[in-house]
């Protein structure tokens, strides 16, 4: 069980350093190429919107967790 919540702990981390990898990757080719910006900037805006979904998810377990123990 402590190797899960280990797990669990380092992807909550792992997260917001994959979308800035993400974000980063689609902002290299982006600047590659100009026909493509728009789908770029929409993948961009939807991996922020996962990453501060991943978070808020994890912080709302954790409150309810701490509340309930």
């Amino acid at each position: 069980m402590d190797l899960v919540k280990e797990m669990a702990d380092y992807f909550i981390y792992l997260i917001p350093i994959a979308a800035g990898v993400r974000i980063l990757h689609c902002l290299v080719r982006m600047n590659a190429n100009q026909e493509e910006a728009t789908m770029y900037l929409k993948r961009i805006k939807n991996t922020v919107i996962f990453a501060v979904f991943a978070v808020v998810i994890w912080e709302l377990k954790d409150i309810a967790l701490s509340y309930y123990q």
